[in-house]
C-alpha cells in the first residue's frame, strides 16, 4: 500500500486535528451550543482541511474511503442504529415509571438510587460489551426514575456513563478488550488471549469502581422526592423484560447486535401486549410528517453516526501517511536500543491519552492505531501482552472520555435529551460527575509509575500466563 505524501511531513495531520479540537471548543465552550450536528460537521470539516494538504488528494480521499469502510467502521454504525431505536422504545415505553414504583418502595431514593444504577450499568455494559448501547438503552431507564426518585440529574448521568465505561474496559465482547487483546502479541507472534486479558484486568477494574462507589454514595445534591414515585406504575415493571432479554442474549451468543435486536423486538412485543405501546407509536406517517420510536430512535443518533464515520476516515489516513512507523522509530532512537520496561509503559501511556483525546474518545479507533503502533516496542522491551492491553484499554477509557468534545458525552448528552432534568446535565458538569474514568486513570497511573504489577514476557506464552496468575 502507497504511503500517503503530504506538504510537509505527515506531521501536519495534526493541523487538521487542532481545527477539529478549535470547532468543537468555540461550539462548546463559547457558544454553548451543545449540538451534536455542529460535531459532525467539524469531523466533515477535518476531513476536507487535510485534503488540501495532501500532494495526491485522490489518494487521500481512496484512504478517507478505506477507513470509513472498514468493518469496525459499519460494526459502531449499526450498533448506534440498534441502541438508538432500542432508546427511544424503553422511553416511549414508560419504563421509568415501573422503576419509580420500586424504587419508592424499596426506599432507594437519593444517593441509594445513584449508587443502583452504576452497578446496574456496569452490569449491563459488561454482559452486552457496548458502552454506547448502554448509553442510549440505560438512560432513559434510570435518569427520568432518579429524578423522580430525588437523585441529583447530572450524578445520575456520570453514573450511567461510568457504568458503560466499565464494561467498555472489561467485557469479552467489547471492541476494545478485543482491540487491545489481538493488537498486542507474543514474541512468538501468538496475539494475547481475550480470557487472560479479562482475568488479569479484572482487579485493576474492580479497584476503580470500588473508588467511584463512595462518590456515588455521598456526592451530589439530594433532592425532594416527586409524588410520583408514590403513584408509580408497576405494570411498567413488564417493560423490564427486553432488558433481561438483551442481557440473556449477549451473554449467550456474544453478539451485541443480536442482543439489541432481540431487546427490540420483545420490548415492542411486550409493549404492545401490556398496552404502553401502540402501532402509532412505533412508526406513523401523520400530515405528511413521520414520528414513531423507529424515526426518533434513528435520527437521535444520526450526527453521531456521522461523526463516527468522519472520524475512521480520519483514522484511515493517519494509518496510511506511515504516522505509526514514524513514532515507532522516534521512540527506538531515544531508546538507544531495546527501550526498558518503565520507557515502554510511559510512551504506550502518552501515546494512548493524547490520540484517544484527539480522536474524540472514539476508544476503538485510537486503541486501534496505538495499539498497532507499539506491539513491536512492547515485544522488544519484554511487557508482557497483558500488561500493554491493560494499559491501553484502561487509559482510553480515562480522561480522554471526559472532554466536552468527545463521542462517550455527546452520546450522553444525546441519551438525556428531552429527558426530565436533563437541562442540569452539560458536557462541563460531565467531567467531574462520572468518577470511574478519573478512577481508572488514578489506578492505571499508579501502576504505570510505581510497576505495581508490572508483568514481564517469559520465554513460552503457556509460561507467561502461568506467571500472570500469581501476579496480581
Amino acid at each position: 500500500m502507497t504511503t500517503l505524501r503530504f506538504h510537509g511531513s505527515a506531521a501536519v495531520l495534526l493541523l487538521p486535528l487542532a481545527l477539529f479540537v478549535a470547532v468543537t471548543a468555540r461550539l462548546f465552550i463559547s457558544d454553548a451550543a451543545f449540538d451534536l450536528t455542529g460535531l459532525a460537521a467539524a469531523g466533515v470539516l477535518t476531513l476536507f482541511s487535510g485534503s488540501l494538504l495532501a500532494k495526491a488528494p485522490s489518494e487521500y480521499w481512496k484512504a478517507a474511503v478505506r477507513g470509513a469502510s472498514s468493518e469496525l467502521t459499519g460494526t459502531v454504525v449499526l450498533i448506534l442504529i440498534a441502541s438508538g431505536i432500542f432508546s427511544a422504545m424503553m422511553k416511549a415505553s414508560g419504563v421509568a415509571d415501573g422503576l419509580v414504583f420500586l424504587g419508592g418502595m424499596l426506599h432507594l431514593t437519593g444517593h441509594a438510587f445513584t449508587v443502583f444504577v452504576l452497578l446496574a450499568s456496569s452490569l449491563m455494559a459488561a454482559a452486552t460489551g457496548s458502552s454506547i448501547g448502554t448509553l442510549l438503552a440505560a438512560m432513559p431507564i434510570f435518569f427520568p426514575a432518579g429524578v423522580a426518585l430525588g437523585a441529583d440529574p447530572t450524578m445520575l448521568a456520570g453514573a450511567v456513563l461510568s457504568g458503560a465505561i466499565f464494561g467498555d474496559n472489561l467485557a469479552p465482547v467489547s471492541d476494545v478488550t478485543v482491540i487491545s487483546s489481538v493488537t498486542q502479541r507474543f514474541r512468538n507472534g501468538t496475539p494475547a488471549d481475550i480470557a487472560g486479558v479479562v482475568r488479569t484486568r479484572l482487579p485493576y477494574a474492580m479497584i476503580a469502581l470500588a473508588v467511584s462507589l463512595p462518590v456515588y454514595a455521598f456526592m451530589g445534591e439530594s433532592l425532594p422526592v416527586s409524588e410520583a414515585a408514590l403513584s408509580g406504575d408497576a405494570s411498567a415493571l413488564l417493560m423490564l423484560v427486553p432488558v433481561a432479554v438483551l442481557i440473556a442474549v449477549a451473554v449467550r451468543t456474544r453478539d451485541v447486535l443480536m442482543a439489541i435486536s432481540a431487546g427490540v423486538v420483545t420490548g415492542t412485543a411486550t409493549g404492545l401486549l401490556i398496552g404502553r405501546l401502540s402501532f402509532a407509536t412505533i412508526f406513523a406517517a401523520v400530515d405528511s410528517r413521520l414520528s414513531g420510536f423507529l424515526i426518533s430512535g434513528i435520527s437521535n443518533v444520526s450526527p453521531i453516526i456521522l461523526l463516527c464515520v468522519t472520524l475512521f476516515a480520519f483514522t484511515g489516513i493517519v494509518r496510511e501517511a506511515g504516522v505509526p512507523d514514524m513514532m515507532a522509530k522516534a521512540l527506538e532512537a531515544g531508546s538507544a536500543g531495546r527501550p526498558s520496561a518503565l520507557r515502554t509503559e510511559l510512551f504506550l501511556s502518552a501515546a494512548t491519552l493524547v490520540v484517544t483525546t484527539l480522536f474524540a474518545a472514539v476508544t476503538s479507533a485510537s486503541v486501534a492505531l496505538v495499539g498497532s503502533l507499539t506491539d513491536d516496542i512492547g515485544r522488544a522491551s519484554n511487557v508482557h501482552p497483558y500488561r500493554r492491553s491493560h494499559i491501553l484499554s484502561g487509559l482510553a477509557n480515562s480522561l480522554p472520555v471526559l472532554m466536552p468534545f468527545s463521542a462517550f458525552v455527546l452520546i450522553t448528552m444525546a441519551a438525556v435529551s428531552g429527558l426530565e432534568g436533563a437541562a442540569a446535565v452539560t458536557p462541563f458538569t460531565l467531567m467531574t460527575a462520572a468518577f470511574y474514568p478519573i478512577a481508572l486513570f488514578l489506578v492505571f497511573g499508579f501502576m504505570v509509575l510505581t510497576g505495581t504489577g508490572r508483568m514481564m514476557e517469559t520465554p513460552e506464552p503457556e509460561a507467561a500466563e502461568a506467571k500472570t496468575a500469581t501476579a496480581l
